[in-house]
This record gives structure tokens, sequence and C-alpha cells, in this order.
């Protein structure tokens, strides 16, 4: 049949509208292909800084764990510790449920912004801006919770800054201990010395000090020695009045220890039998000088003084020895006097002539010199070497070994708890970090959408 030219027309209407529709479904899709390729772009973009973050805080981490096995803490502040991890706790435990909270926000955050590009890839363009506005409004919501994180890393840091002062705190104590034991350790070693010096006095010079002797007599009578050595000088000489022990004992200090030798070379054997004989810290010292048939014209230089020297009141038979005393220590100068107020009173502000110090017979020095005077008191109560009988210093001995060893019992469970509680900070810190890398997890996907 043929068509009328109105039908015809009519056709070719119906091909050209739908060539249009066709052309028009063509612009639709290329512009949503293009659109969604934008999309996926970003999405690659971001996942690249998300990648960028994670380094960051893996570095960070490192760094953190680092300063962890450099911190110490202190045991004074035990107390205070446990105080402060108590009022920690309950902010750790609202630290946790704030996270546990901003966790579920996140997450229906991410479920919603997944649920929304799903529906952007397959709405039309207007569909597509409604998704973009929901994404804008999600974003505000997730720089809240960024805030959150940013609370919780500070709580970390804040723990961490306490644990570095808790250790350093704890490495101060445990210093103080090892010098406790230190100092147990070496009065026990004195009062061995003390026991054993009851029936051997020149033990009380040390322990090495009977074998050194037996050596020196054996080089003695094989004529090793040019003139004999002296010493320990404590041994040489005697104190009438034992009420001046102690303060002639403090005067001549080491000095009471050490041995004169009339040369060089006699010296040097003297020190190759010390080092035979004792640790390297305990050698005594050795003086050399040359011996003088009798003791100094010292009486121009002596103190002019009604008070007795310190040269008055030690008695020695061998004038070398009395001779090496003046050279060392000028005892000729040195007043004794009884009592510390009236040596004050004699030794300042003008002291007799020729008189550098005084002593009292408590061990009180008085020191005046170019119109400036010094005073020092001793803590000493007993004489070691002078005195015949030790036990009164022994006594002292171990009181004061009592006392160290009653401050390292309290010191051990003070350091074991002063352990538990940084285990439990540190306990803290690792549950904190791990819910913040879980929300760092989280945070990293909502802002890669």
């Amino acid at each position: 049949n043929k068509l009328t030219s109105r039908e015809i027309i009519d056709l070719e209407c119906k091909k050209q509208n739908q060539i249009q529709l066709r052309d028009i479904e063509e612009d639709n899709l290329t512009n949503l292909r293009k659109l969604e390729s934008k999309l996926v772009e970003k999405i690659k973009q971001e996942e690249n800084v998300c990648e960028d973050l994670r380094a960051k805080t893996e570095s960070f981490e490192i760094e953190i764990n680092q300063i962890l096995v450099e911190k110490q803490a202190h045991i004074n502040q035990i107390e205070e510790i446990n105080d402060k991890i108590t009022r920690k706790d309950v902010v750790v435990k609202s630290t946790d449920l704030e996270l546990r909270n901003c966790t579920k926000a996140l997450e229906k955050f991410c479920k919603t912004i997944q649920s929304i590009i799903e529906q952007g890839q397959q709405s039309s363009s207007t569909q597509r801006e409604n998704v973009l506005q929901k994404i804008e409004i999600n974003k505000k919501n997730m720089l809240k919770n960024q805030h959150s994180l940013e609370s919780i890393r500070s709580d970390i840091n804040k723990y961490n800054e306490e644990l570095l002062q808790y250790h350093s705190q704890r490495s101060k104590n445990t210093d103080e201990v090892t010098q406790t034991l230190t100092d147990l350790k070496n009065k026990q070693q004195k009062i061995e010395s003390l026991e054993h010096g009851k029936n051997n006095r020149l033990s009380v010079y040390g322990n090495f000090t009977p074998s050194v002797q037996k050596k020196i007599s054996a080089m003695i009578r094989n004529k090793v020695f040019k003139y004999p050595p002296l010493g320990p000088i404590g041994s040489l000489i005697s104190v009438e009045d034992s009420k001046w022990f102690l303060s002639i004992e403090l005067c001549l200090n080491s000095l009471i220890r050490s041995y004169i030798v009339f040369c060089h070379e006699d010296k040097i054997k003297l020190l190759n039998v010390f080092k035979e004989c004792c640790k390297y810290n305990e050698i005594p010292s050795i003086i050399t000088s040359f011996y003088q048939k009798s003791v100094y014209n010292y009486k121009p230089r002596s103190a002019q003084s009604n008070y007795p020297t310190m040269l008055d009141l030690i008695e020695c038979q061998d004038h070398n020895v009395i001779n090496v005393l003046i050279d060392q220590l000028s005892i000729e100068k040195i007043l004794c006097i009884e009592s510390v107020t009236e040596a004050s009173k004699v030794m300042i502000p003008n002291p007799p002539k020729n008189a550098v110090k005084a002593y009292s017979s408590q061990g009180d020095e008085i020191i005046s010199s170019n119109g400036k005077s010094r005073f020092y008191s001793t803590h000493q109560k007993f004489s070691k070497y002078l005195g015949k009988d030790p036990s009164p210093f022994i006594s002292v001995l171990k009181q004061e070994i009592i006392e160290l060893e009653n401050k390292q019992k309290e010191c051990d469970p003070k350091l074991v708890e002063i352990d538990n509680s940084i285990q439990k900070i540190e306990s803290y810190i690792c549950d904190l970090r791990s819910k913040e890398r879980s929300l760092q997890s989280t945070f990293n996907s909502v802002k890669s959408v």
C-alpha cells in the first residue's frame, strides 16, 4: 500500500525524534562517565594522602616507643604517682567512652557516604548535586571527630610526659639504693677490719698492713733499702691524754696511714711492696724525707700561746716522724684548746702569733689567717687509729648499718609498687594507641571519600 504524504512526514518526524533522543542519552552517559572518572581519580588521590598519613603515624609511633624505652621513675613520689594513676584511670575510661562513640559515629558516616556514592553513580546529574551537598555536610561532621582524635593524642602525650618523669625519678632512687648497698658493704668491711684490729692493731690501717710489715722487715734484713722505711705514721706516735685522740687523728687525716722513706729509690721499692699486697685504691701515700739526726729547731716558728700545740701532745721516739709532721702539717703552729667556745675566742679575730689553727677536744677545727676565719665541725665521734679499744667505733658503725638496712627494706617494696604503677600507665597508653589507630583508620576511610 502506498503511504500518503502525511504518513511519510510523520514517520520522518518520528525517526528524527528517536535520533535526537539517542543523542541526548549518549550525551548523558558521556557526562556520567566523565563524572565517574573524576570521582575515581579523587578517591585515588585521597588514598595516597592516607598512605602518607599512615607512614607519618608509624614514624611517630617509632619515636614514641624509643622515648618509652628511656623512661624512668622516682621513688620519693610513689604515693603521688598512685593518686595520679587513679585520676588518670577515670580520664582513660571517659576517653575510652568518647572514643567508642566517635568510632560508631564514623562508621555510620562511612556507611552513609558509601551509600551516597552508590546512589550518585546511578542517579542523574541533579541527584548527584544533592549527594555532593550531603558529602559536604558529612565532612563537617568528620572534622568534629578529628578534634576528638586530637584530644586522645593529647592525652597520650600527657601520659608519656608523666612516664618520663616517673622513670627519671625511679632511676635516681635506684642509684640511691645502689649507693646504700655500697655504703653497707664498706661499713661491714670497716667493722671486720676493726674486729681484726683488736688482736693486731696494725690491721686498723688496712687488712694488708701486717703482710706489708712482714715484707718490709724481710727486706730490711736483706738490706734492700738504704734506710728502713717508717710507718704507718699512726703506729709510731702516741698521745698520753685520750681526749685528744680524735682531734689529732682528724688533723693527721690520711697522713696517719702514710709511710716515710729516705730517698726516691726506697720509695720505688716500697711502692712495689704495696702493689703486691694492696688494692690500687688502698695504697698508702709515701713521703720522701731526708733523715735527720735530730728534730728541727721549730721553736722560733711555733705558736706563741699558753695553750699546748699539737706537737706538744704527740709523743714519738723517732724524730724523723716528728720532722715529717712539721713539714707536712706545721703541727707546731696548731693549738689544742679543750673548749670550742674558748678556742673561738682565742683564734677569732686575732690569733696568737704564729698560730694558724686550733682544735677542740671534740674535733672542731678553727682556722684564722689573714683576717679571715673558718670553722669546721665533725660528725665523727670516736678515734679509729689512736684509741686502743675500737669497740665504740664498731658500735657506731653497726648502728649505721642497721639504719641503712632499714632504709633498704623500705625502698624495696616501694620500688616494686612504682614498677607496677608504671606498667599500669604503659598499659593505658597501649590501649589508647590501639584505639587511636582504629579511629585513624576510620577517619582516613571517611577522608578518602
